[in-house]
């Protein structure tokens, strides 16, 4: 690589670090806030009263906020790393990393693969109590 590559490679590997960083971030943060709700509409509201009802379309609209923001990052990092791919490829380097077959595998665990079981069962959750609350007994 001469050295314009590598500046661009080093760009690069920058941004798609801060977008993985930042995924992570953003998934930290709405995981303690979904917690704190639950722990709130469970223990301090009444079944049935309004502010249960509100607090379950909060989580519920806060799971989608949470989901789309998921997606988005994940659209950029997938954009990094093709980029990367790109910059591999135009170079003869013996050493390969986004071009690589680990990084193609099919059977590898991806991060999505566990943040949409996760931030869909909080928003099935959210669902669940809010038609519980709905049908007080």
């Amino acid at each position: 690589m001469d050295q314009e590559q590598q500046a661009a490679f080093s760009n690069l590997t920058f941004f798609r670090h801060y977008d993985i960083n930042l995924r992570w971030s953003i998934t930290q943060l709405f995981f303690v806030i979904h917690s704190a709700i639950l722990s709130l509409v469970v223990t301090q509201f009444r079944r049935g009263s309004l502010e249960y009802a509100a607090a379950c379309i909060a989580g519920f609209c806060l799971g989608w906020l949470w989901r789309r923001m998921t997606i988005r990052i994940t659209r950029w990092i997938e954009h990094w790393t093709q980029r990367m791919r790109v910059l591999e490829s135009s170079n003869r380097a013996a050493n390969r990393v986004f071009g690589s077959e680990l990084m193609t595998m099919r059977g590898a665990t991806r991060t999505i693969r566990i943040l949409n079981p996760l931030i869909g069962g909080f928003m099935a959750l959210w669902v669940i109590l809010l038609i519980v609350s709905l049908n007080p007994r």
